[in-house]
């Protein structure tokens, strides 16, 4: 492949089963001349679970975990002083971020119920949390779940009659036959407050219907697209883009994305080489992390045309950031 197509091609997902991969989660909108002189964040190194059930892809690193774990650094998301679930957690990398910023209550790394990827999640939390204070590490927990089944296993990691008051999933939307039984579980852990949240980041690489279809559904469900949190930590759009609407936000059918402009971030990523195990961090591309480019354009219900998003080459450059809260009654 030459290089300047390996450049332009940006993948949603690094690594193979048995590699390990680190990742030192950074700020948002800093560049990457900017990394020295921020505040050192942990790298976390995680190994990528085992394809033992293929068709839920837990076996790959995916670039919105990556995201997640920036998220979280960053304070984009509220974790402070709260009971935090992951779904989906695979490698387990915006779990442990989370835990390692010592604000939450409660960190629960949860995926597929499954002996050797559970073990693998396991090993990625307890390597991860070694040097960790036992305080500390006594507040993240891993619990195997099926999505849409008996949600006891998640509730009996709180104290009595608690729930979850953030929810974090990164890419867990790529599949719309699993919409259902996920936003069945989220609907059963969610604490029933005004501030609870369920904080999504998802590509686009599988299609702009699976993030329009999963909010419908939400929507039916109780839960609807919530204000952005911190607008101040996320890259901002141009003066042109503020004012562009979307024709399609008014039309019958899109109630639940009414609100999408405003309360979903679309955002560009580039860089493609994490550090990979057995590589000395001195020697990583620091100007090729995995990173938001600074570039946001508005959400757009039925998206930007064949031309720019048609192509999987295309769609996998833009990620969707956006949270959920219950409905007003």
């Amino acid at each position: 492949m030459a290089a300047s197509t390996a450049a332009a091609y940006i993948p949603p997902s690094f690594g193979q089963p048995g590699v390990s991969i680190s990742y030192r989660p950074k700020r948002l909108t800093s560049a990457p001349s900017d990394h020295a002189s921020l505040p050192t964040s942990p790298v976390v190194t995680v190994a990528v679970p085992p394809a033992s059930i293929h068709h839920i892809f837990a076996h790959r690193q995916w670039r919105a975990g990556m995201l997640m774990s920036d998220a979280l650094v960053s304070s984009a998301f509220r974790i402070e002083a709260r009971n935090v679930l992951e779904l989906g957690a695979g490698t387990g990398l915006p779990s442990i971020t989370a835990a390692q910023l010592h604000t939450a209550k409660l960190v629960v790394a949860s995926d597929y119920d499954e002996p050797t990827l559970m073990r693998e999640l396991k090993h990625n939390v307890a390597a991860n949390m070694a040097a960790s204070p036992p305080d500390v590490r006594r507040k993240i927990k891993v619990a195997g779940h099926i999505w849409g089944k008996n949600t006891d296993d998640l509730l009996d990691c709180l104290a009595a009659s608690e729930k979850f008051d953030s929810v974090l999933l990164a890419d867990c939307l790529w599949d719309p036959l699993s919409h259902a039984d996920l936003l069945k579980t989220v609907v059963a852990v969610l604490a029933r407050t005004p501030d609870a949240r369920v904080n999504v980041i998802a590509g686009l690489h599988t299609g702009r219907e699976k993030v329009t279809s999963f909010i419908r559904r939400a929507a039916r469900a109780g839960l609807v697209l919530a204000d952005v949190e911190a607008p101040q930590a996320w890259p901002a759009l141009s003066e042109d883009a503020e004012t562009e609407e979307d024709p399609d936000a008014s039309r019958p059918g899109n109630e639940a994305l009414a609100l999408a402009r405003e309360r979903i971030l679309e955002l560009k990523v580039c860089g493609n080489t994490p550090i990979q195990h057995g590589e000395a961090e001195a020697e990583a591309r620091i100007d090729d992390e995995p990173r938001l480019t600074g570039e946001r354009r508005p959400f757009r219900i039925e998206g930007y045309g064949e031309t720019t998003e048609g192509d999987v080459k295309l769609r996998n450059r833009w990620l969707t950031v956006w949270s959920l809260a219950w409905a007003a009654p």
